[in-house]
């Protein structure tokens, strides 16, 4: 009705951009109404039911994670147990996050008075190539947002937390983080990179998960 009333009085639309979406309906891909008993209460999804064993309490960032992470250019299903399939994923990121910031604690950033970085001219080629990767995903997830694509910059972030991050940089950076002395120059290129890596990673996530990019 906008639309109409704007070209016939001022002969153009009243937006520069339109986004349009579908309509939000249960796993079984029914429509919610209250005389089905389908309906998806949103607070509860954050705050839990009567029974948090039953119907835990997941937060808000898991509910911001669900709308990012579904397409929302057509119909889009939700109940438990696809909200307890985003937890997971949450949980995938939470927990990579706080790997990282484990072995973090003793690392002085390039910048600060008595810095422990290793310059990246200086950084060993598997480390370059680690930080190329998030680059290259950092700029996926930019352009994914600025063309309101959340679904895909979702996965891409998913995506490279669990195959690039989990179960291959920090995978093999285990010894090195681990075995090494406290200022050998192995573990400080890699603390470099898990610096880098957890200060990008935190900045592309932010618009999804604010509270634990802040955390």
């Amino acid at each position: 009705s906008s639309l109409l009333t704007s070209v016939a009085v001022n002969d153009k639309a009243p937006y520069k951009t339109v986004l349009t979406h579908g309509f939000v309906l249960d796993e079984k891909g029914f429509k919610m109404s209250k005389s089905l008993g389908n309906v998806i209460d949103p607070l509860q999804v954050i705050e839990g039911g009567n029974n948090k064993k039953v119907e835990p309490a997941y937060g808000a960032d898991v509910l911001r994670l669900w709308v990012a992470s579904v397409d929302y250019s057509g119909d889009v299903g939700i109940g438990p147990n696809i909200v307890k399939q985003t937890f997971e994923s949450y949980r995938k990121l939470r927990n990579t996050a706080r790997y990282v910031l484990g072995n973090l604690a003793d690392f002085v950033p390039e910048g600060q008075e008595g810095s422990t970085a290793i310059p990246y001219d200086e950084l060993p080629s598997l480390d370059k190539w680690m930080l190329g990767r998030l680059s290259a995903t950092l700029k996926e997830v930019d352009e994914a947002m600025d063309a309101f694509e959340f679904q895909r910059a979702t996965q891409e972030l998913l995506r490279f937390a669990s195959a690039e991050m989990s179960n291959f940089y920090l995978d093999v950076a285990k010894d090195r983080l681990y075995i090494s002395a406290t200022d050998d120059f192995r573990r400080r290129s890699c603390q470099t990179v898990l610096h880098a890596l957890i200060e990008g990673f935190a900045k592309a996530i932010a618009s999804i998960l604010p509270h634990r990019s802040e955390s």
